[in-house]
């Protein structure tokens, strides 16, 4: 980064000055207090120093992701003190301003750099640069994958038309050749393949459907008519059945319970021989007449009126009636059978109609049945009464049934006889209906399958117009994407002269829509993370040299450019971010490398000096906007659990001091001493780098750590317990990256144990001890006569070492030395 001596005169309204900024809603720890809390603002070149997870990537995404016009787009919204040209505003941050920020951190690096491996066709191992080729490149292997799946439904839908119009075509078939199969045989010369086509098929099967359909009565009654060859005839109305017989029944009543008024000798009634010789001869002979069969040859008038009384005509009138009676029945009962024997049979009519007169036949022989069962009784009445005509019979029942109802029987011929005068009409209907059914067992597999295949045809309608469109969208973003060709060599240039990366070099993929990244000659797919962020660094720098950029009003913020770099890499890139960002309006540079900052604060030396003049005279410009400001960030849990960051100006005696053993020492000696927690979890890793260095200069030749730390402690008053108490915390807390980590020790405990850190350096070296307090300004008197307090309690009264099996103070991360 380079810094000038004087202050650069700022003459465009567009020009970016930035002194404060907060997000209007806390963003990862990140409050709107960062700056206010601790006093400190941004200058034209600002140099943020902490270590990892202190929050500088968070500091810069701020930045990095400011919306200053849509409160609805998910990005931030901050409010900051800014400047366009002279004037100071306080407020969000405006557009104008938000669009001359360029923010290169770890999230521009997956934004603005990215790989597709997914090995199709040329895009194998393809690197894009670029948030706007990496977008579109998303976007296009999105659209292309849409393509590939829409295809492959658009397949589907083909084949599935496919086999819809084979169904289609199927059931038409099977209705031809039902059709043919059934009305084939009574109709041939209409229902053949060369008159029923297909055609008429489909025709009938898009047909509404039957209003009734044909049952298997009504359908067998169709083809018994279709089948019938002799023209039916009219069927002639019937007559009433012979059922006059409500006289005969009473005269049958009277006649058997008749009473004779003839006197009946036993002697006659006992030989009916003897009983008919004599009626007979009773008009032969008067009274008086000589007869040899009368008493003493002679009739008397007394015995003539016996025998008159015992023939009396009563009973011939009786006899007459009853022989009529029976003469009667028997010429009913003989007319009853005539008049059922003559009635129509079913057969004699039309199939329509027979399962009805049917039905009218079993009406009609219930009435036959039940008169001739009444012509039976009287006629045994009668019967009964004739053998013995002086005794007289109680009458039955002699009532005669009810007349027939003809009315059933009437409609049934009539309707019978209309079909037999129109029957072409009837045979027609017959025909009709027979072959609606027979279609119609077939009508919804059909029309199943038209209506599939039509929401077929509009699915693939749609499809191959959604692939039009997607082509459209692949020819689109495909032409969204930036032209690489001469980015490629600008890269592969700063890599071989600034990174040292001879060994990679990027070549235009064959689509001409990225890059190929090479690792000698081979393709690189699994870059380092050096490598990758070296890229995207090169990239970034390169990208601030667009047309849309002025450096001259813009702010660049660059978060720690040299990530897994080797010291040569790390003065590279320092020597290349200082050209390339040295005519911007603003810097701002984060790092949590000593080295990097060293290098900084050594570049900016001149210019530090001269701003501290500056201020120092009462310029009061210089003093809200320095030309050089170097800052430190620090994290801590809060009370429930969260990660607070903060902001704070680097110790002016650091910065005369510029090396990482004086930032070290400073940072474990403010803990010590202002009991202050902000990342106390974080200095166990801290210290040991302290210890490393310190016995390093004590003890150059002492063998590994634990040697130096021993031979260090030999050389002065410390007691063996803390040497070995020491070792053991630096070995335990050391390596921890993270401002949570998982330990068993308080915040208290830590400061005490970094207390004790210092406290071996000082019994080790009191000199080299007091002239660091003084270098980086801290006041540890305190804490070093309680060490003399306790050092001369342990001289009075000294502590037995305790057996080597067991550890004085046990702490409980005492683990083998590294």
């Amino acid at each position: 980064m380079h810094c000038e001596k004087g202050r650069e005169q700022m003459t465009d309204a567009g020009t970016v000055k930035v002194r404060t900024f907060a997000p209007m809603e806390s963003f990862r720890g990140i409050g709107g207090d960062l700056f206010t809390r601790t006093g400190c603002w941004l200058g034209k070149k600002t140099v943020i120093f902490g270590r990892n997870g202190t929050g500088k990537t968070t500091f810069a995404e701020v930045l990095r992701t400011i919306d200053g016009t849509d409160e609805n787009s998910g990005r931030s919204a901050v409010l900051a003190s800014y400047a366009e040209g002279n004037r100071w505003r306080t407020g969000p941050l405006p557009e104008s301003v938000v669009r001359r920020i360029h923010v290169f951190n770890r999230y521009f690096v997956e934004e603005e750099l990215a790989f597709f491996l997914d090995g199709r066709a040329a895009s194998a191992g393809i690197l894009k640069l670029g948030a706007r080729n990496v977008h579109a490149e998303k976007a296009l292997r999105s659209v292309q994958d849409s393509l590939v799946r829409d295809n492959r439904w658009l397949e589907t839908v083909r084949a599935t038309r496919g086999t819809l119009a084979r169904d289609e075509k199927a059931a038409k078939e099977d209705a031809k050749r039902r059709v043919l199969e059934v009305l084939g045989t009574v109709r041939e010369q209409t229902y053949n393949s060369r008159v029923f086509t297909v055609a008429t098929v489909k025709k009938l099967l898009l047909e509404s459907q039957p209003e009734v359909a044909l049952d298997e009565v009504r359908y067998g009654q169709h083809m018994d008519l279709l089948r019938r060859q002799d023209a039916p005839r009219r069927v002639p109305a019937i007559a009433a059945p012979p059922l006059d017989l409500l006289d005969l029944g009473s005269r049958v009543g009277e006649a058997v319970s008749r009473k004779l008024s003839s006197v009946v000798r036993s002697a006659l009634e006992n030989d009916r021989v003897l009983s008919e010789w004599i009626q007979a001869g009773l008009d032969l002979h008067q009274a008086g007449d000589l007869c040899r069969f009368c008493e003493s040859g002679r009739l008397s008038e007394e015995l003539r009126t016996a025998y008159s009384s015992h023939f009396d005509t009563s009973s011939a009138q009786l006899r007459d009636d009853l022989e009529s009676l029976a003469r009667q029945i028997g010429e009913a009962q003989g007319a009853l059978q005539s008049w059922w024997e003559e009635l129509p049979e079913a057969d004699d009519l039309l199939p329509a109609y027979q399962v009805r007169w049917k039905d009218v036949l079993a009406t009609l022989d219930a009435v036959r049945r039940s008169s001739a069962d009444h012509l039976d009784t009287v006629a045994a009445v009668v019967s009964q009464r004739a053998e013995n005509l002086y005794e007289e019979v109680a009458p039955r029942d002699a009532a005669a049934p009810d007349a027939a109802d003809l009315s059933e029987a009437g409609e049934v011929l009539a309707a019978n006889n209309a079909d037999v005068e129109r029957m072409s009409e009837v045979r027609q209907q017959a025909e009709s209906e027979i072959l609606h059914h027979l279609v119609d067992s077939f009508r919804k597999r059909y029309l199943t399958a038209v209506r599939r295949q039509e929401l077929a045809t509009r699915v693939q309608s749609s499809l191959e117009r959604q692939i039009r469109s997607l082509r459209q969208e692949e020819r689109r973003w495909q032409d969204d994407q930036q032209e690489v060709g001469q980015m490629a060599d600008l890269i592969n240039q700063d890599l071989a002269d600034h990174l040292g990366h001879v060994h990679l070099t990027l070549t235009v993929s064959e689509d001409g829509q990225g890059y190929r990244v090479l690792r000698g000659e081979k393709l690189a797919v699994n870059l380092s993370e050096g490598e990758r962020s070296s890229i995207a660094l090169l990239y970034f720098l390169r990208s601030l040299e667009a047309d849309d950029v002025t450096p001259a009003t813009d702010l660049v913020v660059i978060d720690d450019p040299v990530t897994s770099l080797d010291k040569d890499g790390l003065f590279a890139a320092f020597s290349l971010v200082t050209e390339r960002t040295k005519s911007f309006a603003q810097m701002i540079v984060l790092t949590h490398d000593f080295d990097l900052f060293r290098l900084l604060l050594v570049n900016c030396e001149k210019a530090r000096a001269a701003s501290v003049r500056a201020i120092r005279s009462g310029d009061t410009k210089e003093k809200e906007f320095p030309q050089v400001q170097f800052l430190e960030t620090k994290a801590h849990m809060t009370a429930s659990g969260d990660r607070e960051i903060s902001l704070h100006p680097m110790s002016p005696r650091l910065l005369e001091h510029p090396t990482e053993y004086h930032y070290i020492f400073h940072r474990i000696a403010e803990a010590v001493s202002t009991q202050v927690d902000a990342d106390l979890p974080l200095l166990g890793n801290a210290a040991r780098r302290l210890l490393e260095g310190f016995v390093a200069f004590k003890a150059p030749s002492g063998g590994d750590f634990r040697s130096k730390v021993e031979r260090a402690a030999s050389m002065g008053e410390v007691p063996n317990e803390l040497t070995q108490r020491m070792i053991r915390f630096v070995h335990g807390a050391s390596h921890r990256d993270e401002p949570n980590p998982s330990v068993t020790l308080g915040s208290a405990m830590v400061s005490e144990e970094l207390g004790q850190v210092l406290r071996f350096v000082y019994s080790c070296d009191h000199d080299h001890f007091t002239g660091m307090c003084k270098a980086v300004d801290v006041d540890l008197k305190p804490q070093v006569a309680r060490w003399k307090k306790a050092a001369g309690l342990q001289r009075s009264k000294p502590v037995p070492k305790p057996p080597a099996a067991q550890s004085p103070n046990p702490l409980p991360f005492d683990q083998p030395e590294n």
